[in-house]
């Protein structure tokens, strides 16, 4: 007897139809990735680091990436906007703002 199995769509790395027993999907809710286990790899250039559901990255693309391929998106990371210095203006006499300062400057 042959059972069907469910077809989840197609791999984003090798294109290739996946069946729910043989991989996942991934991302966003709106953008959901289908991948197979052995496919879910880096997909930066010579890297191919073999990627786990907690661990990988992804930038809105429909591709995963390690941490250390993950490429820029142009939006800060709320850790590091927070330890930036804050940089005020000093208010001189007349309305006319002084030349920037900082804590630590």
């Amino acid at each position: 007897r042959i059972l069907a199995m469910a077809s989840i769509g197609k791999c984003w790395k090798c294109t290739k139809t996946v069946y729910s027993t043989e991989g996942f999907s991934f991302g966003p809710p709106s953008n959901k990735v289908v991948s197979h286990k052995g496919c879910f790899r880096c997909a930066a250039d010579g890297c191919n680091w073999k990627l786990e559901l907690g661990t990988y990255k992804s930038v809105g693309d429909g591709k995963a990436y390690c941490k250390n391929h993950c490429p820029m998106t142009g939006k800060g990371d709320l850790k590091q906007q927070s330890t930036h210095l804050a940089v005020q203006t000093e208010s001189v006499p007349g309305g006319a703002t002084g030349a920037p300062t900082g804590s630590g400057m």
